[in-house]
């Protein structure tokens, strides 16, 4: 084999977790893989390094403090409300309950009211987890429905600065009707405490959206990994908020066609393909309506209201 790297799913029913899954490589390490020709690591997944990072209107930086600042200023209001213990007042109704969902229960009381008093959501938020991260935090919630905090999901830990980073780039590789993804009740974005594996040891995330490991490891070494993977668990969050797409009369008919194999991860199963095949339309879009139109069209008017990838011009402010 040319490379000895590919994708591979767990999938079970009710308690299940899809997984983003790298075979181990060998002797070669993760990173050179993925700077090899393009036409090899296209055998393998829907779109190369090279071509993830050149698609049109790919997101190149995360947030800015100063763009993360202004949003939460603007999420400010006239509400007051009392979490573990302390009074805030002077909030939204949204950045009190986004804290709430934040802290899970847990009493910081003596953290928070520590001088000079906190009775402001941001200042909570700086308070326990640090001035970055701790508006970071707060954001990807408020912004994109989102829980990334070790406090709300057991089996957790705390991300990293730069590990956030990773997360805010790709969540700004949705488009704007879909950058609310986690919407729908405290959806978690977590990464893995010490010690916590998949079932499978080469898994990078499940669609929980569950970051293990190996994930962590990679962060500032191979970011086309980092964020491809979690793209791909998106498009399973963005099957979900559509009633369960991957499993529609329209999808099965779609996955059935030989012609419309985007990827070998993608021929493990019809979820799979669903996740890798949206993955497709948003990093190399082109090729996917040259290799099945129908597909193509049918992820356009169904989850993406008609942006296309195609060029800069054709997703210029989506």
């Amino acid at each position: 084999m040319l490379l000895a790297l590919f994708f591979s799913v767990v999938l079970q029913t009710a308690h299940a977790e899809e997984c983003y899954v790298v075979a181990g490589p060998g002797n070669e390490s993760i990173d050179s893989l993925l700077n090899l020709a393009d036409p090899i690591a296209l055998a393998h997944a829907p779109v190369s390094p090279s071509e993830f990072f050149k698609a049109p209107c790919k997101s190149q930086e995360p947030p800015s403090i100063a763009e993360i600042d202004a949003y939460l200023l603007a999420n400010r209001g006239d509400e007051s409300k009392l979490i573990s213990g302390v009074r805030f007042v002077g909030e939204s109704r949204a950045s009190l309950n986004a804290l709430k969902d934040l802290l899970d229960g847990e009493n910081f009381k003596a953290a928070i009211e520590a001088a000079p008093a906190c009775d402001k959501v941001v200042c909570a938020a700086e308070r326990i987890w640090g001035q970055e991260l701790g508006k970071k935090l707060l954001y990807m919630k408020l912004r994109h429905g989102f829980n990334g905090s070790e406090y709300a999901h057991s089996r957790s830990a705390r991300f990293n600065v730069a590990e956030i980073d990773q997360v805010l780039l790709s969540l700004r590789d949705l488009p704007e009707h879909l950058s609310n993804l986690g919407r729908n009740g405290n959806q978690k974005l977590i990464v893995a405490a010490p010690g916590v594996t998949s079932s499978n040891q080469n898994a990078y995330a499940n669609a929980g959206i569950f970051l293990f490991n190996q994930w962590r490891a990679d962060v500032g070494t191979s970011p086309y990994l980092t964020q491809y993977s979690l793209f791909h668990e998106y498009a399973h969050n963005i099957s979900n908020v559509f009633s369960n797409a991957d499993d529609s009369s329209q999808w099965r008919e779609l996955n059935g066609r030989e012609e419309c194999r985007v990827s070998s991860y993608g021929n493990t199963s019809r979820a799979e393909d669903f996740a890798e095949s949206v993955s497709m339309y948003r990093f190399g879009g082109r090729r996917l309506l040259e290799l099945c139109p129908d597909k193509y069209n049918y992820i356009r008017e169904n989850f993406f209201n008609g942006v296309e990838y195609l060029s800069e011009a054709t997703c210029a402010g989506q």
